[in-house]
């Protein structure tokens, strides 16, 4: 696992036992999506990998830190914004018909990461 500048996910303490499942599951959303947020298909646009993302999660909990306790996000309101920090700019991430080949589940990971970078713009 890629835990290299990983954000802290505070909203998600690991001595809680509810909260290190959701921390779990989002650390394997990260993993997961981590090849295909590396692809840059618009190298014009500013930085939408896992490292931004990473930083979004970060400005997550600077901001949530502020929140008075009594209103403080639920463990699954938390997992469900953090999730969000690393699928924000997913789309960004493929061209053309290829969300039609995502939604049927016809594109693998390695299938993705074996592609031309020509090819996964028209894909």
């Amino acid at each position: 696992m890629s835990q290299h500048n990983m954000p802290q996910f505070k909203l998600l303490p690991e001595d809680d036992d509810d909260c290190r499942i959701w921390r779990s599951r989002l650390i394997s959303i990260r993993e997961a999506v981590l090849p295909i947020l590396r692809n840059n298909v618009s190298p014009d646009f500013t930085d939408h990998s896992v490292k931004h993302s990473d930083t979004v999660a970060t400005q997550v909990d600077e901001l949530t830190s502020m929140m008075p306790h009594d209103k403080r996000l639920k463990p699954i309101e938390a997992f469900i914004l953090y999730v969000a920090c690393y699928l924000h700019d997913f789309g960004m991430h493929y061209e053309g018909n290829g969300a039609n080949v995502i939604m049927q589940g016809q594109m693998s990971e390695q299938y993705w990461r074996d592609l031309q970078r020509h090819e996964r713009s028209e894909e």
